[in-house]
């Protein structure tokens, strides 16, 4: 994948596996996420940071949680 020797720390890693590859995602949005927020108003927190899996524990988030 990289060149980046074992020693490297996660920001080092990341920096390389980033910079030495070509592109890693399509650039189109995921479809389900088109879907599940075609509806909300803005200003609609949405935690994008939770995942990538397509998966639900719940919509929408419990307040202040």
């Amino acid at each position: 994948m990289t060149d980046t020797p074992a020693t490297a720390g996660p920001a080092e890693f990341w920096e390389a596996r980033y910079r030495d590859s070509g592109p890693v995602w399509s650039g189109r949005p995921n479809e389900l996420l088109v879907r599940e927020v075609a509806g909300l108003e803005p200003g609609t927190a949405l935690d994008l940071g939770a995942g990538r899996a397509g998966t639900r524990s719940g919509w929408p988030p419990p307040a202040g949680g």
